[in-house]
Parts: structure tokens; sequence; C-alpha cells
């Protein structure tokens, strides 16, 4: 447990049967589907009081209000917030965002739950939200609590974060997308993803897959609204300018340098993240993205 440590953390496994002569099989996940159901815990441990996990979730709740009521959505209410203190807290309802189903018939079930926890050593708050979609896609954001930081804008961040991973318009969240690369590289077969703007930490991974792997890795913007998306810029580190594709092969006639200005452009916006700068790379903000990758068709292996 934060911040102390502690925590037991339990998983149960498939097992290693089959393992030995099986491939990993390649992967689409292309369409997010609808909207259906946002649920979350705010959760106080400690010293912390109940009130403080019932404040993140009421102030999350009517940031998800607000959004699912801007974007004109049908909007229904549903409350059920539980407590090991006996403590309320609510769901909400909130309106349905999806790009297939414009008849907007069901509406979006949320449900934010409010608890304390018991703990002799750490006292601490949290608050994790997840939308789930019709195509059993789930994005998810958390926050944690923060000395001298109302609870209330705790809840209000968490949510917040939520809707941008949402707007981002991936199937996944910003924060799985480096998780799933070296399944990708290790599959046998073309992976597809769509996900929102590359993160740091996914193109890093990328780099380290296709170095280790030998795994091809492509990254197409996606334009949903019919306009043709902007291309992908890099940093020239000889320059000192962003460059797309072509600016590159013009300038240098070579592919090697495209490839090597990742690693350049990586570096830039470390940089501008330390001086406080917001990068100009479509990493940052733009469309999402088609992650395509052709793996090497690892054949898994289990020591006996």
């Amino acid at each position: 447990l934060f911040p102390h440590g502690g925590g037991v953390v339990a998983m149960t496994g498939g097992g290693a049967r089959g393992l030995s002569s099986s491939m990993l099989s390649a992967f689409e996940v292309l369409d997010r589907g609808d909207l259906v159901r946002i649920e979350g815990e705010a959760v106080t441990v400690g010293k912390l009081p109940l009130k403080m996990a019932e404040e993140m979730a009421v102030a999350a709740e009517k940031h998800i209000k607000w959004y699912l009521s801007s974007i004109g959505k049908k909007k229904t209410n549903k409350s059920g917030t539980s407590s090991k203190e006996g403590g309320g807290g609510g769901g909400v309802g909130g309106g349905k965002d999806g790009k297939t189903n414009s008849s907007n018939k069901s509406a979006v079930d949320i449900k934010i739950t409010a608890s304390h926890e018991d703990h002799p050593r750490s006292s601490a708050s949290f608050i994790i939200l997840r939308a789930h979609t019709s195509k059993g896609c789930i994005l998810a954001a958390s926050a944690l609590g923060e000395r001298g930081k109302k609870a209330s804008a705790v809840g209000h961040s968490c949510a917040q974060m939520l809707v941008a991973e949402w707007k981002a318009g991936g199937c996944v969240d910003s924060h799985l997308q480096d998780q799933l690369i070296i399944f990708m590289a290790l599959a046998n077969g073309q992976s597809k993803l769509r996900c929102g703007p590359l993160t740091l930490h996914t193109r890093t991974a990328i780099y380290l897959a296709e170095k280790l792997t030998g795994a091809n890795f492509t990254v197409t913007p996606i334009s949903d609204d019919g306009r043709k998306p902007p291309p992908e810029v890099r940093f020239d580190p000889k320059t000192g300018e962003l460059k797309t594709k072509e600016q590159f092969l013009d300038d240098y006639k070579r592919s090697e340098e495209w490839e090597t200005a990742r690693g350049a452009t990586e570096e830039a916006e470390v940089r501008n993240r330390k001086r406080g700068r917001q990068s100009k790379s479509k990493f940052k903000t733009g469309p999402p993205v088609l992650l395509q990758c052709t793996g090497i068709g690892h054949v898994a292996s289990v020591k006996k």
C-alpha cells in the first residue's frame, strides 16, 4: 500500500500446460464500440476519513455528468455507492458516447463507490475509474490524493483523465499501449491496434522490441472526420527542426536518417517536458493512430 508498501498481490494463471508448443496469436483491436458503463472506486486508507472518498466520488461524478451533457447524450440516474463503514457516495447516470450508434437508444450506467480500508501504517487516498464499451474494451484512469490537495480536486482530476482517454479515440488507454508491444512483436502474424497518440513509453517499447526481436512496427494516423490526418514528424538533430519522412528523404536521401530521428525526437520531448514546454510532436496531441506489427512468430517455451 502507498506509501509504505506491504500490499499483497494474488494472481491466478492458466498454467504452463501446452505453452511449450504454442505460438502467440496475432490480434486485431480496431473498433472499441459504444460507451456502455463507467464504474470506479474512491478509497481512503488508514487515518484518512471516509468522507474524503465520498468527496472524490461525487466530484468525479459531476465531471462525468458535465461531459456527457456537453456532448448532448441521454442521461439516467442510478445510485449505488457502497462502503465498509456505512457511508454513502453514489452513482450517477450518464450518456452514451460512441460513433457507431447515433440513435442513442440506451444510456450509460455510471457507478462510483466510496469505501475505507484500515491499515496500521499507511494513510492514503486514491480513485480509479474505468470506461467499459460494447466491444469489451476498458479504458481506465486513476489519481492519488496529495497533502494539501482537496479530495474533490483529486476526483475531478481523475474524471478529467478518463474523459481525455476516451476522447483520444483508442481501443486501449495510454497506460496499456506499451504493455501490448512485446506481445505484438512475438506473435505469429500481423497485429493491428487502434490507440490514441503514442506515449513515450510506447515509442520506447517499440524501439527496443524492433532491435531485440526484429519485428517491424508501423504507425499510421487515423482520421475519423474524412480529412487527411497530419503526417508524422520527427526531430532532426542536425537542424533542430521537425520534419516529415518525405522531408528527411529529400534532405538526406536515406531512410536511416528517419529511423535515427526517432530517438532524437524522444530526447527532445523529454527536454521540453523538463523545461515545461509543450512539444509540437504529433505523439502528444492529434488523431488516433493505427499501430501495426508483423511479429516474429515466437514459440513460447517453459522450463520444466
